[in-house]
């Protein structure tokens, strides 16, 4: 950590530390007081339990997050996350043990645990999981425990290319794939009327490729329509290959959707395409999505 991060989070702690430790205690002089009357009372002050009271929420993975309580002791103990849940490629869940987070090593004195205060490090390392709410825990050096703090913890993100093969996206089919061309092709699906089989894609997420023989002298029109759905905390990224349009010799016309779902889970996307005699095109997007690293979006 370099010097001025630790000098922010050393100033940080002053402030939050004072009047926790000052309300810690007065609780613990009043019981002083309140013993002092009791030949039976001494033992009591030796089971006061540590308490967390105050934690940031959402923590997330490589980031810190700063505990405020009482009782957690002079000496160093042990920070942990509690109550995550893994979501491995699958539709299962699975529970994760408990993950030990870092208490950094402060300067010149200084510790970053201190009995009201403790500053931890949420592991980077930390995926397959996605959002979801979390609690943590802190057991002092002489093994007491603290009760469980609930916080929200967010999932570290990583963008991604969606293929058309994707199970995601929903299959062409005659539906949903204008066939009104000699030739009609969408994503991973062709006309079984034109033969079938795959020619080329203008696009890796979606396209569509129709194809108008010369001795056809009217001209050929359709709707294509696609489909894709999101799941697990995964959304529309960007769209880094805006909608194109490729025709041969030029005569065609293909008019895609208006706007990008930018954020959303759901899309729905037409383009209405007329191609002439001898005329080809061909239309299609590459679309990026969003979500928890390792989590699968179907």
């Amino acid at each position: 950590m370099k010097k001025h991060q630790i000098a922010y989070l050393i100033v940080l702690a002053l402030l939050v530390l004072a009047p926790v430790q000052a309300e810690a205690t007065s609780h613990y002089s009043s019981l002083t007081k309140l013993c002092a009357k009791s030949l039976t009372c001494g033992p009591v002050l030796g089971t006061i339990l540590p308490k967390i009271a105050q934690a940031d929420s959402p923590i997330t993975p490589g980031g810190y997050v700063v505990i405020q309580g009482s009782g957690f002791g002079q000496q160093r103990g042990e920070l942990y996350l509690t109550g995550l849940w893994e979501h491995p490629v699958g539709d299962s869940l699975a529970a994760v043990k408990s993950v030990k987070l870092t208490v950094p090593i402060g300067g010149e004195g200084w510790d970053f645990w201190q009995p009201g205060f403790v500053l931890g490090f949420v592991p980077d390392s930390i995926t397959q999981v996605g959002d979801q709410p979390v609690k943590l825990r802190i057991k002092t050096k002489d093994n007491k425990w603290s009760n469980e703090y609930p916080v929200n913890f967010r999932a570290t993100r990583e963008v991604k290319l969606l293929p058309y093969t994707d199970p995601a996206v929903k299959p062409m089919g005659p539906d949903t794939c204008g066939t009104d061309s000699n030739f009609d092709v969408c994503n991973n699906w062709g006309d079984p009327d034109d033969g079938g089989g795959f020619y080329y894609s203008c696009g890796q997420t979606f396209f569509g490729y129709h194809y108008n023989v010369w001795a056809a002298p009217e001209n050929d029109t359709g709707i294509d329509t696609f489909e894709i759905t999101l799941k697990n905390g995964w959304v529309f990224d960007s769209m880094p290959m805006p909608w194109m349009v490729n025709v041969d010799p030029g005569q065609g016309l293909a008019v895609g959707p208006s706007g990008f779902p930018q954020g959303k889970k759901y899309w729905k996307p037409q383009v209405q395409w007329t191609v002439t005699a001898n005329d080809s095109l061909c239309h299609g997007a590459d679309i990026s999505v969003a979500g928890p690293i390792g989590v699968p979006w179907k």
